[in-house]
């Protein structure tokens, strides 16, 4: 994490569980859409990673005016139905999980505002080391949430039953490396330098945990059939954009 003031972010899970939560809502409203690229889409900000030092984290791709000017032509061609949970998720990434663990510039190229509600009082006051472990907390709680909610209801697939599409689980887990790369040069290898106390290796395995909560539904998760509630999310474009009243809309 690199330097007391710019390491302040939520991690891989917690992104992500925050958009899946968001975008259950659009299953009421009849919507289908894939859940690897509601992830990768969640992922989309943090590829700053890779344009550093041209910009930094948390700049140009953590704002509100940079992603409108990338969704509203996006919109027009595809229309708000298929584009508009892909939209929430990547907006999740800044206007929910980086507000609450970071301080973003959710105005960048208008203003030099920055957003963050909790984390810049906690590294200022308590440092780095404190600082990170409260983004990690976060980020563990959001995946503890999602884990739980997966194994009580059924939701989730695993990745060998046959219910996500491949060439979308690839794009996902280029994007996860990509900005997982990036994230270690950047943050990891930089925080332990600056700081390699007892706290930060505590909040970095707590990280790791919370990652591996989150991939478990995934791995022994439901292979087939309905889950407890009847209800999952369908990929895209197996299902059409509208469901009839007497079918319910799924995602997987």
């Amino acid at each position: 994490m690199a330097g007391g003031a710019q390491a302040q972010k939520m991690f891989f899970a917690g992104h992500m569980a925050v958009a899946y939560f968001l975008d259950r809502a659009f299953l009421k409203k009849g919507a289908s859409f894939s859940l690897p690229l509601i992830f990768a889409a969640a992922m989309l900000p943090d590829m700053d990673f890779m344009l550093s030092p041209l910009f930094p984290h948390h700049s140009i791709t953590h704002s509100l005016t940079f992603w409108a000017a990338v969704y509203v032509p996006i919109f027009a061609v595809f229309g708000w139905r298929r584009t508009v949970p892909y939209a929430v998720a990547t907006f999740s990434h800044f206007l929910i999980g980086d507000v609450i663990t970071g301080n973003p510039p959710l105005l960048f190229g208008l203003s030099d505002a920055r957003f963050g509600l909790v984390a810049p009082w906690v590294f200022k006051n308590y440092g780095l080391e404190y600082g990170a472990l409260y983004q990690s907390l976060a980020d563990a709680a959001m995946a503890a949430a999602f884990a739980l909610f997966a194994f009580r209801t059924g939701s989730i697939r695993t990745v060998w039953s046959g219910a996500h599409n491949p060439w979308h689980v690839l794009a996902l887990a280029a994007i996860v490396a990509l900005v997982f790369f990036g994230a270690a040069r950047a943050e990891v290898v930089a925080g332990l330098k600056q700081s390699p106390g007892t706290i930060l290796y505590v909040s970095y395995a707590v990280v790791a945990l919370a990652q591996l909560a989150f991939i478990l539904p995934f791995i022994i998760g439901r292979r087939a059939g309905s889950g407890e509630e009847g209800e999952e999310l369908e990929e895209e474009g197996r299902l059409p954009a509208t469901a009839s009243s007497s079918s319910k809309a799924t995602l997987r």
